[in-house]
């Protein structure tokens, strides 16, 4: 929950040894993969998603402060975005937005 992946998301996930973790979830044509690796001195977490959320930027946040990694990545698909203008998704604000996650900064 904490992550914004819906509950009834058809998924497989994997724990590593000796540590990490990754989670691949569909549901009605949406995707999300979270990849944790919470190595000492190295931990990182990434995540991707084509779901349409309201402040993806808030979700990544959650996501950030709950596991409190090193690094981190974040991906948004907007392919089919000309759909998605259709219904008021800003593209354009989406690629030259710059967000901050608890002192993280933007790099691409």
């Amino acid at each position: 929950k904490r992550c914004g992946i819906p509950s009834n998301v058809q998924h497989d996930s994997h724990l590593f040894e000796p540590c990490g973790y990754s989670l691949n979830g569909v549901l009605n044509g949406h995707y999300w993969t979270l990849h944790i690796t919470p190595e000492k001195g190295a931990s990182f977490v990434s995540f991707e998603t084509n779901y349409d959320y309201d402040n993806p930027q808030q979700i990544i946040q959650e996501i950030v402060q709950f596991f409190k990694p090193k690094r981190f990545s974040y991906a948004i698909n907007t392919y089919g975005v000309h759909q998605e203008e259709e219904r008021g998704f800003d593209a354009l604000k989406m690629r030259t937005v710059q967000w901050t996650f608890d002192a993280f900064k933007n790099t691409e």
